[in-house]
């Protein structure tokens, strides 16, 4: 349970040691709010992944340009010239790719790892938090190392959203360890006369 003023002169305190962290009360509903968010999104993008790789199972050995034709061969008919496409299929032509079991397990692996860090996160299952840190930590590792070649923005906007998802899972960390190992006999909540 937060702090936050009762009224104009009272302070409702749920640890004393945080009297200094005043303005902090009115941040607390809502990154709590994030934190869960944050979490819904890893199970839909986990989910996501899962559903992916287990379709791209049924496509082992396929090569990703007959795959983008498939997937934009309408597109392709409307407008052969599309920047898109035209784009994709050279970068494919010159590197020629084709969907392996790697891929696949890659994609199933993480998101069934996403999809149960993140539930046993939004229960508040203590071990799950340094391992879900340790894991961003080291995707977020790959991923600048991956951002030094391809200086992608997308890939970038995905760094970002690991970082905020970071700060999430560590301020929930923090708060329930707290909640967690506190020492018994201390009062819910104090009420501190402010004049």
């Amino acid at each position: 349970m937060g702090y936050c003023i009762g009224g104009t002169s009272t302070l409702l305190l749920s640890d004393i040691s945080k009297v200094n962290n005043f303005f902090d009360c009115y941040n607390q509903p809502m990154k709590s709010k994030l934190f869960r968010y944050g979490m819904y999104w890893r199970i839909f993008y986990g989910a996501l992944r899962t559903v992916l790789g287990l379709v791209l199972l049924k496509l082992i050995n396929v090569p990703f340009s007959e795959l983008l034709y498939r997937l934009l061969g309408q597109e392709v008919i409307e407008d052969p010239s599309d920047f898109l496409f035209t784009t994709a299929n050279y970068f494919l032509q010159l590197h020629p790719l084709s969907v392996t079991y790697f891929l696949s397990a890659y994609l199933i692996f993480w998101g069934i790892t996403d999809i149960f860090l993140s539930i046993c996160l939004l229960k508040h299952r203590l071990w799950a938090f340094p391992v879900s840190l340790g894991l961003i930590v080291l995707f977020v590792l790959y991923e600048l190392y991956r951002f030094t070649h391809t200086h992608s923005l997308m890939l970038l906007g995905v760094i970002c959203i690991d970082g905020i998802i970071f700060w999430l899972i560590h301020r929930e960390y923090r708060k329930t360890k707290l909640q967690q190992h506190k020492p018994p006999g201390l009062p819910e909540v104090v009420e501190v006369k402010i004049q």
